[in-house]
């Protein structure tokens, strides 16, 4: 996903010199297409419950992943993380731009915000190999909690000390730091979801896991 992110941003960048932002915003719009031909193509298996019974089991099956979550303490923590992840990791994303027109006017420099971000994000894989070889999947929630609070306390203390350009250096190089860590952080969160979840409720558990942190963003 972050490789994705990378290209796109990269490619982004190019077309939006080249095309100007309508043509971008349609292409962008265009792209969704093909998962929507797939999504509408897949055939959900059938649910022999009678009629009406197929929505009773839903709606059962959803409260049972609320009381799981409620009950179990591991699905618990993850989710009172998630909702501190949600506060603290999305302002980020949706700031850059504010960020990037402080630096520099240049369209490129949003771009490079966004690409350093995703750049992070690449290593996560292997950081998170090497990690969990000594620590619980709690243990990197919270840690990655603490380097996301430190590295915008360091965001606020650069912008206080430093203007314009010179921004460049401090900024690029904590938003690395923040694209591996809520990588890692949602790595683990996954992880832990998809292990405290009962098999029967595990569906609604990830799909409540969606709304919170889709709710939350904002």
């Amino acid at each position: 996903t972050a490789a994705a992110q990378l290209i796109g941003v990269a490619g982004g960048g190019v077309l939006l010199s080249v095309m100007g932002p309508t043509w971008v915003f349609l292409l962008n719009a265009a792209s969704y297409l093909p998962e929507m031909v797939v999504v509408a193509r897949l055939h959900p298996a059938a649910v022999g419950a009678g009629e009406g019974g197929a929505e009773r089991e839903k709606g059962h099956e959803f409260s049972a992943a609320v009381a799981a979550i409620r009950e179990v303490p591991a699905l618990r923590r993850g989710f009172a993380s998630l909702l501190a992840v949600s506060l603290l990791a999305a302002p980020v994303l949706q700031l850059l731009p504010a960020v990037g027109a402080e630096i520099s006017s240049g369209a490129h420099t949003l771009g490079f915000l966004m690409g350093a971000f995703s750049l992070g994000g690449l290593a996560v894989t292997w950081v998170m190999k090497q990690l969990r070889r000594h620590r619980s999947g709690m243990a990197l929630v919270a840690a990655g909690l603490g380097v996301i609070a430190v590295a915008l306390i360091g965001f606020g203390i650069s912008n206080w000390l430093l203007d314009g350009r010179a921004l460049y250096v401090p900024v690029l190089a904590g938003l690395v730091v923040l694209g591996l860590t809520i990588a890692l952080v949602d790595s683990a969160l996954n992880a832990i979801v998809q292990a405290g979840a009962p098999p029967e409720v595990q569906g609604s558990v990830f799909a409540i896991y969606g709304i919170v942190y889709t709710a939350i963003a904002p």
